[in-house]
């Protein structure tokens, strides 16, 4: 309904907005000088903005201009007004030049902060100016919370040399933050090791589930770890 819009390479990114009948109303593009991938996930806070998250390769334009980042794999996130207009724009990259990272999962409370989750390998992940950790080897855990513009508040990392994903996350009524994802070896979110309850099998690590809470603030309230779950993940 409103035309067609253009990729600039093999795939770029995109909101559209339909009414409740499913007329179109606009959309809103995300350039890259590379690939972007998906648009991962999107929500919509009490002001009807819209906030969404991608992964992408190259420098990212969310139509005011490039914003670069270090790193192989990047993510990308955006706040949308109810109109579609651009409110801001940024990316989480890497300290070094082959680094991944992936934003998976984000929610909104009623003061317009935002929380996400997801993962990163094969360096520090830097965004906003706070870099961090890497254990090496395998994926580990990022956990956030932004102010409405964009802001960096607070940024955890979690995890040890082998898999830990941030797959999921929530806020019960209280404004507390939910956490789920999946994970190899131990992971402490502050309460003490997770340990991984699924057996080896010749050399295989099998993945565990866990469900952490936290308070508003990402202080730790209670994990727990769930398994054996006979099946591998990469």
């Amino acid at each position: 309904g409103g035309g067609k819009f253009a990729s600039t390479v093999s795939s770029d990114g995109y909101v559209v907005k339909y009414d409740k009948d499913g007329k179109y109303l606009w959309h809103h593009s995300v350039t890259t000088t590379n690939v972007t991938y998906s648009n991962q996930r999107l929500t919509v806070d009490t002001s009807d903005n819209i906030v969404a998250l991608g992964v992408h390769k190259g420098d990212v334009d969310f139509g005011a201009g490039p914003v670069t980042a270090i790193g192989d794999t990047r993510s990308w996130l955006m706040k949308l007004d109810k109109a579609g207009k651009l409110v801001w724009g940024s990316a989480i990259g890497s300290s070094k030049s082959d680094g991944y990272s992936q934003a998976v999962a984000l929610v909104t409370n009623p003061q317009g902060q935002i929380y996400v989750t997801g993962l990163f390998i094969d360096g520090e992940m830097v965004f906003d100016g706070q870099t961090f950790n890497y254990a090496g080897f395998a994926q580990d855990v990022f956990l956030m919370r932004l102010d409405p513009m964009g802001k960096l508040e607070i940024g955890k990392r979690y995890g040890d040399f082998l898999s830990q994903y941030g797959d999921g996350i929530a806020l019960d009524p209280a404004g507390n933050v939910w956490l789920s994802g999946t994970f190899n070896g131990s992971l402490n979110f502050g309460g003490g090791d997770l340990p991984n309850l699924s057996d080896q099998n010749q050399g295989v690590v099998f993945t565990d589930v866990y469900v952490a809470k936290f308070d508003k603030d990402l202080k730790h309230i209670a994990s727990k770890a769930y398994g054996p779950f006979n099946a591998p993940r990469l």
